[in-house]
């Protein structure tokens, strides 16, 4: 489970382009090539990526300039569990994505930060419950929430 941020300035991408980055960020985020199909895309439906754009950007050298392509912060949540693992592997491809428009810029400047957050354990909650990592994983293996990951009896408790 990943909550994916997306933040640039206001109007530099056009909502294709917000469509088209966010699908590319959930897919290259949750590949693994030795993965089953089946768990990839029970781990995909449970990404979130969503954009943020701040109408006032500043940087340390002033307000960018609109004319020149765009600065970004991603923010990755996710367990914390499972953050110090995944950090460096999400960085980079985050990075990569970002650099399929402009590579030469995004490996040269500093126009892309990533921030992987790792949310405490039982910070996360689906149906009123919380959810620990291991609960996550159930889920994905066991083909995201199509059956519950958690015991039969707090459901009904929460049904009733």
């Amino acid at each position: 489970m990943m909550f994916i941020e997306v933040f640039a300035p206001k109007g530099a991408l056009g909502h294709e382009q917000r469509r088209h980055l966010g699908e590319r960020l959930s897919a290259e985020l949750t590949y693994e090539e030795s993965a089953p199909a089946a768990v990839i895309a029970a781990g995909r439906a449970l990404v979130q990526v969503v954009f943020h754009e701040p109408g006032t950007w500043i940087t340390g050298d002033g307000a960018p300039d609109p004319g020149v392509p765009p600065r970004y912060l991603v923010r990755v949540s996710l367990p914390r569990a499972w953050r110090e693992e995944a950090a460096a592997e999400l960085i980079s491809r985050v990075t990569r994505v970002l650099a399929d428009s402009d590579a030469q810029r995004v490996n040269a400047e500093p126009v892309v930060w990533v921030q992987v957050i790792g949310v405490p354990e039982g910070g996360y909650g689906r149906s009123g419950r919380v959810m620990r990592s291991t609960d996550i994983i159930m889920m994905i293996v066991n083909g995201t929430g199509r059956r519950r990951a958690f015991a039969e009896e707090p459901q009904k408790e929460m049904a009733q």
